[in-house]
């Protein structure tokens, strides 16, 4: 006889108890049907069948208003006023626009006034930093001036910079040679119009006698090098300390590559104070960057001293020259190894026995190595 437990039985009693409370409270009829099956609720005439406890869109959303991608890709639609109202209440615009963004356009530039090129006219012959709209303050002007001048006491090639404004530039057919009283194409010079915070249009002047003495290759990494070294910073001030740091370093290079760039001593002439005297003066070449910027794995040769590569060619042909008979020995060193057969020495058995025992210890053959 199969007898039942009574906590068993306890629990499923209360589980059916707490399973018929809950459907009485959430108002649901359990009915069936005849053939044991759940019935399904009844169905009112006139009803919204397939909506249970509410619609999917808002009560006060139309679904008329709304419409497809493709019509508004087509440009076609429902007036702007619905078309508005179901753009709000669907997905955004911008998902089915097939508008492209419009390119950014830059502002026109604007030419340097007639005075502000005048007053670089007159500035003096001494005068490095050719500012004559003020852009930058006292100290900054300092700063900069302070470079220039220590680099024109030891080089060649002096450098002065004409101070544009970001949105300016030089007007067609401007005679660059007036500048400073005319003192800057007396000689080897390099003349950078710089407008400040736009180090990418920079433009590097340098006398003819330079141009002609320095491959065009050259002078392009040169005037790309300044102009990158000067893009890595974010402050405009510091953009122009860059590009003058870079410059003068550059320069340095090109003296001792080219060292036909410096200039003949003159010879002092008296002359009569009545007479004029006309002075042959070098007009200035502008730099024009054509090939890519040169990356960093590209060193140029001619920046390398003339009578430096002799050594630098046989130093390296050293160092090939090692590296090959290092390699010679390695490989021989591994060759010998993989044909050498190494014996091991035969068992002597003339050792005294130890203990009796032809095995124990200390009669057996023993190899020591190193």
């Amino acid at each position: 006889m199969r007898t039942r437990h009574p906590a068993k039985t306890g629990i499923v009693l209360g589980l059916a108890v707490l399973l018929v409370a809950g459907r009485q409270a959430a108002g649901e009829a359990p009915t069936e049907k005849a053939d044991g099956g759940l019935a399904l609720p009844p169905w009112e005439d006139g009803g919204i069948s397939g909506v249970l406890g509410g619609g999917l869109w808002p009560d006060d959303f139309n679904p008329s208003l709304i419409i497809h991608p493709a019509t508004v890709a087509q440009g076609e639609g429902a007036p702007a006023e619905a078309e508005e109202d179901s753009w709000l209440r669907f997905l955004p615009r911008s998902l089915f626009s097939n508008r492209k963004p419009q390119p950014m356009v830059e502002p026109a530039l604007t030419d340097i006034s007639a005075e502000a090129l005048r007053a670089g006219e007159n500035a003096p012959a001494d005068a490095r930093v050719i500012d004559p709209q003020g852009i930058l303050d006292e100290a900054q002007a300092e700063d900069l001036n302070r470079l220039l001048a220590f680099h024109s006491e030891t080089a060649s090639v002096e450098v002065r910079f004409l101070l544009l404004d970001a949105g300016q530039q030089l007007p067609s057919g401007t005679d660059l040679s007036r500048l400073a009283s005319g003192e800057l194409a007396r000689g080897s010079a390099c003349l950078v119009v710089y407008p400040l915070a736009a180090p990418g249009r920079a433009r590097i002047f340098l006398t003819r006698n330079v141009t002609r003495a320095v491959d065009a290759a050259y002078l392009e990494s040169l005037a790309a090098a300044c102009r990158r070294d000067a893009a890595e910073a974010r402050d405009a001030v510091e953009q122009l300390q860059r590009f003058a740091t870079q410059l003068s370093i550059r320069l340095f290079w090109l003296e001792r590559a080219y060292p036909t760039v410096k200039p003949e001593p003159v010879a002092a002439v008296e002359t009569p104070p009545d007479a004029t005297v006309q002075v042959a003066v070098p007009a200035l070449s502008e730099i024009a960057v054509s090939l890519p910027p040169p990356s960093w794995k590209r060193i140029p040769v001619d920046a390398v001293p003339r009578e430096w590569r002799p050594w630098i060619g046989a130093g390296l042909a050293g160092l090939l020259l090692i590296a090959l008979v290092a390699i010679m020995l390695v490989r021989w060193n591994r060759r010998r190894r993989s044909q050498t057969v190494w014996l091991l020495p035969d068992y002597d058995h003339r050792r005294p026995v130890r203990y009796g025992g032809p095995h124990c210890g200390g009669c057996g053959a023993s190899v020591k190595y190193g």
